[in-house]
């Protein structure tokens, strides 16, 4: 028996479990959509998750905007002629995330009352795509994501401060959703999978106060220059239902089976391991 190779295979049908390609598929071929839908796609996985929607017959896209990370994009898409894709930056957002939430809120903004929308969802999408409170610059929000990201604050702790200063984060795209019906495939890459904090969730009701008493002195002087978005009421939300179709506890059983596969005694651990990395 080569441990080593075992090791890798056990670890990739893991990984294969919760690809952004194989993920949608799944839940496609389970759950088809009937009519048509216009997709966003947004994430690290945006590109693989939007083409395996695209070539699913379980649902007809009419129209599509993907933006995912720079050099992640997969070639095949750009053979569709009805959708458009970006690639934008992460971990620290740019001006091209600005320029890429500006194109979200065109795109939605550009259908028709009665239509329908499908959202995939994955990590990333705090970065790489944004819509800034008035009041706050890019130069500003550049300086504040590095201080989060360098000083070891947890994910929960980065995503309420990114929350406070944008229009579409924490539940804010639904201000421009405005009822229409809304299918969010989500890929969790957060603790406990809670879609509120996944890209720091556009789409989920979130009535979250931020806790001063987690933050350091500068990054509170920072929430006082501006008057942040509200989130919409509880039945803006009405019309939006939110899946998660892949998350950490589907590679780990994915883990388990292929190493009983290989004969060996696999134990799953229940809870989740984090640290400052």
């Amino acid at each position: 028996m080569n441990d080593k190779n075992n090791l890798k295979e056990i670890f990739l049908a893991g990984v294969d479990r919760v690809l952004g390609y194989n993920s949608v598929k799944n839940y496609l071929n389970n759950n088809p959509l009937s009519g048509d839908f216009n997709m966003i796609s947004i994430g690290k996985a945006g590109s693989s998750m939007a083409l395996s929607a695209m070539k699913n017959s379980n649902i007809k896209i009419k129209s599509g905007l993907v933006i995912t990370k720079r050099n992640h994009l997969e070639e095949e898409l750009e053979s569709y002629n009805n959708i458009m894709c970006f690639e934008s930056d992460h971990p620290t957002p740019s001006l091209t995330s600005l320029d890429c939430g500006n194109e979200l809120i065109r795109f939605i903004n550009s259908k028709d009352s009665n239509d329908k929308f499908l959202f995939l969802i994955s990590g990333g999408g705090s970065s790489l795509v944004e819509f800034l409170v008035e009041g706050f610059s890019l130069e500003e929000l550049m300086d504040l994501n590095d201080a989060l990201l360098s000083r070891g604050y947890n994910i929960n702790d980065i995503n309420a401060i990114r929350k406070h200063f944008s229009k579409i984060k924490g539940g804010k795209l639904a201000n421009y959703i405005k009822g229409r019906k809304s299918i969010v495939l989500a890929i969790s890459d957060v603790p406990f999978d809670d879609p509120k904090i996944i890209a720091s969730g556009p789409l989920s009701h979130d009535d979250v106060k931020i806790n001063l008493d987690s933050y350091e002195d500068d990054i509170i002087e920072k929430l006082k220059l501006v008057k942040p978005v509200s989130c919409p009421s509880l039945d803006q939300f009405s019309n939006i239902e939110t899946n998660i179709i892949a998350k950490l506890d589907d590679a780990k059983v994915a883990c388990k089976v292929h190493g009983e596969k290989l004969n060996y005694d696999v134990y799953i651990h229940d809870n989740f391991i984090e640290g400052d990395v």
